[in-house]
């Protein structure tokens, strides 16, 4: 049978899978047991759904010409004959195939608005997706705050280690997720949030990913006014007028008399 030990291909690459079969007369039959025991079978009369060829000698070629993750698993080959005043004898091979890729990390905001931006006070979550051919053993998500260029981790998985119970681990689909969630954000959560994780493809060679994406607290303008007080005619009068907000405000200014007339005006 070949290919002869378990075998790693990437995702949609074509793979076949070949029982050699051979015995002192033509086999009987031949059947491949796929890894959700489906069995395809070729019978002597070349009637069933396997297909092969030679005398007696047998090539039964099963391909997989895109595989997915379903096509992971165990093959097995079985050849039957019989010998004169003998019962029927049979001899078996297996094999394994293991899809497997480099690891993919796609990083993604619940942030509708195209600058990133997220109200003060207001909730919003950062997922971590890490994709591989097998389960990618390394999972880590940071932040680097808009006012340091530190780092902060935020998560961390390793495989063998204990596993954080935020981070979800699927077999079935060879992923893993980490959700982090802010429900009232503070300017502390502005800045820059990476996600890297790891694994080995076919290559055995180690292979990461990584992705960033930036956030934004944002808070609506807000403005004051203050005086020196009542002053005599003649006398200065100071007027202080200021405001506040993130993003920084584009200007502040005065009216007088309720007019749209500026006083003064101050392009920031």
């Amino acid at each position: 049978m070949t290919p002869t030990s378990e075998t790693e291909v990437p995702p949609g690459t074509g793979f076949t899978i070949t029982c050699h079969v051979e015995g002192g007369g033509k086999p009987d039959k031949v059947t491949l047991t796929k890894p959700d025991n489906t069995v395809l079978t070729w019978l002597r009369d070349s009637s069933g759904n396997l297909s092969c060829s030679g005398t007696f000698v047998l090539t039964c070629n099963y391909v997989i010409s895109s595989p997915a993750y379903a096509n992971e698993g165990q093959y097995r080959c079985d050849g039957y004959n019989t010998l004169p005043g003998q019962t029927e004898k049979t001899q078996s091979a297996t094999v394994s195939l293991v899809l497997v890729k480099d690891v993919d990390v796609t990083l993604t905001k619940s942030i509708t608005s195209n600058l990133n931006e997220v109200y003060l006070g207001n909730p919003f979550t950062i997922t971590c997706l890490a994709d591989g051919g097998r389960i990618p053993f390394f999972l880590k998500l940071s932040h680097t705050p808009r006012s340091t260029s530190t780092a902060t981790q935020i998560i961390r998985y390793n495989k063998g280690t204990l596993t954080p119970a935020a981070v979800i681990v699927s077999e079935e689909t060879n992923t893993l997720t980490y959700v982090h969630s802010v429900t009232s954000s503070s300017y502390n959560d502005d800045g820059t949030y990476k996600c890297l994780s790891k694994n080995k493809a076919a290559s055995k060679e180690e292979k990461n990913d990584v992705e960033s994406a930036n956030v934004l607290v944002v808070k609506n303008v807000a403005s004051s006014i203050s005086t020196t007080g009542i002053v005599n005619k003649g006398s200065q009068l100071s007027i202080t007028c200021s405001a506040e907000g993130n993003r920084r405000p584009h200007y502040v200014g005065l009216e007088k008399d309720g007019s749209a007339h500026f006083v003064q005006r101050m392009e920031i």
